[in-house]
């Protein structure tokens, strides 16, 4: 910075809150990263208030719930045994509770048929909803989201260039529940401490790809810089 050689400052995924107050007293911060979507909620009551505050921004990892937004899984299915999600909700050595180990998995796949038929009101499909729910909060600049393809970019932007209603938002957390939110909330928490890591995932590319590079590079520019609703 005193170089001239970088202009912002980012920190490490996960950190607590007293964590970024303590860089922000070295230097001051400019972006941070979370993970956010209509299943994890972590940050609404003191992470994200903080970063509105300081004028911070956020980047949201995990914008459709590790696949779990995308529309794409049903109960039978059975995943990879290199696919963390195998496993009931371990990620690498990090519990990820709630969204698929056994007890939730089912419940969570009825919640996503109500999301999908709440997106075709807008006649977008479930990750363009889910995407759109991300970047409604107005501290998040940009949504990170994994893809293989260069059509699932193509769907992706489709989450930009219009609004949800606030009724539509309440009748989000009315499918999930107060107290499923509050649950998966109080689990989730437990993650904060350690940056989360794919070790034995299979990864995906986020944003760049070398099968469709300036594709993924103006996916990105219009996440991060699009004016939020």
């Amino acid at each position: 910075m005193r170089q001239g050689k970088a202009r912002y400052i980012g920190v490490v995924s996960n950190f607590r809150l007293a964590q970024i107050e303590t860089c922000m007293h070295l230097r001051r911060i400019d972006v941070v990263q979370y993970g956010w979507n209509m299943f994890d909620r972590r940050m609404q009551d003191e992470i994200f208030p903080y970063c509105e505050a300081q004028e911070i921004g956020v980047m949201a990892y995990g914008s459709l719930a590790y696949g779990m937004l995308s529309g794409a899984f049903h109960a039978g299915m059975q995943f990879e045994e290199s696919d963390w999600r195998s496993r009931g909700g371990m990620l690498g050595s990090q519990p990820v509770p709630h969204l698929f180990d056994p007890d939730h998995f089912s419940r969570n796949l009825h919640a996503v048929e109500d999301l999908k038929r709440l997106a075709t009101k807008y006649n977008k499909t479930l990750p363009q909803f889910a995407l759109r729910w991300t970047l409604s909060n107005p501290v998040v600049g940009t949504a990170l989201v994994g893809f293989r393809e260069p059509a699932e970019v193509t769907e992706n932007l489709g989450c930009l260039g219009w609004t949800m209603s606030a009724a539509d938002i309440a009748e989000i957390d009315a499918i999930l529940g107060p107290a499923w939110l509050r649950d998966r909330a109080t689990g989730l928490a437990r993650g904060l401490d350690v940056p989360v890591s794919l070790r034995g995932a299979k990864r995906r590319s986020k944003l760049v790809t070398t099968n469709a590079p300036s594709l993924a590079r103006d996916c990105f520019a219009s996440l991060a810089m699009t004016p939020l609703a």
